[in-house]
């Protein structure tokens, strides 16, 4: 989990992010698999970081299911997330 936050908060510390993040919702995928409000409300993040750690998850849900070869190229609507509401198109 701190490798993941890391680049995200480059100067701050991750270990403490970290543990709660892991507390909360078990592991690693279930971070990045959460709700983007849960996150913001469960772990006391910003609303950016947590927005960039449901990308992550949509990403990992696309790969997971197969959906990253089969839509490449194609938009990418991320749901659920006011800070990434609009179609992201992955080429």
């Amino acid at each position: 989990m701190e490798i993941l936050l890391f680049p995200m908060i480059p100067r701050g510390d991750t270990a403490l992010i970290s543990q709660r993040c892991i507390e909360r919702f078990g592991s690693v995928i279930g971070v990045v698999d959460a709700d983007y409000q849960d996150i913001v409300e469960a772990v006391d993040i910003g609303e950016g970081l947590a927005a960039e750690l449901c990308l992550l998850g949509e990403i990992h849900k696309m790969v997971r299911e197969g959906e990253w070869i089969r839509r490449l190229g194609e938009p990418v609507v991320l749901k659920n997330n006011p800070l990434f509401c609009k179609e992201w198109v992955f080429k």
